[in-house]
């Protein structure tokens, strides 16, 4: 049975309805991001407030 995730209708072959780009961005992207994500966390021994330190990543 198919899922909508959007307003849009989905054909009865695809199981899920999403739009394939974000998909394929989030495949590629997500190993990584979760990659500095350890990393920037055992540089600062934990602390999660480097994740925040800095005036730009605030601004983000």
């Amino acid at each position: 049975m198919p899922v909508r995730l959007s307003g849009k209708r989905c054909p009865t072959r695809e199981r899920i309805c999403a739009p394939r780009v974000p998909v394929l961005i989030a495949v590629i992207l997500g190993p990584l991001a979760e990659t500095e994500l350890r990393r920037a966390l055992t540089v600062s021994e934990g602390d999660i407030g480097i994740l925040v330190d800095s005036s730009i990543t605030v601004f983000l």
